[in-house]
């Protein structure tokens, strides 16, 4: 009972770290989370489906990197202030060349400022 439970959790892995990749951009970071511990547990085991723990450690970290990611992107975003100037030439629904500039400059301020956090 016990041997099933540890390929359990290296099967586990792979499908967390799988459905985290792909879902990745909405809440798949956190079923990477998941994926992650079940994967190095099945690991410590010393299991002999060690290629599902090793697939699910890898996808479960790409989609935590990947959440990581948006979280820096959303915050950068946040902090120059760019959603603001999206939502005001948005309502406008028209953009003007003073505007297009503007925005321009600020998405290479920002580039510039995470660039210098790196």
């Amino acid at each position: 009972m016990e041997k099933e439970n540890r390929h359990g959790l290296a099967f586990k892995s792979m499908i967390f770290g799988c459905v985290g990749l792909l879902t990745s951009f909405f809440w798949g970071g956190f079923l990477g989370i998941a994926g992650l511990v079940c994967g190095v547990i099945a690991l410590l085991a010393k299991e002999k489906k060690k290629a599902q723990a090793i697939i699910g450690i890898i996808t479960s970290v790409i989609s935590i990197l990947i959440l990581i990611w948006i979280v820096n992107m959303l915050n950068l975003s946040i902090r120059t202030g760019l959603f603001g100037e999206m939502e005001t030439i948005m309502e406008d629904g028209k953009v003007t060349e003073q505007e297009m500039n503007q925005l321009q400059a600020d998405i290479e301020k920002a580039l510039e400022a995470e660039e210098l956090y790196k």
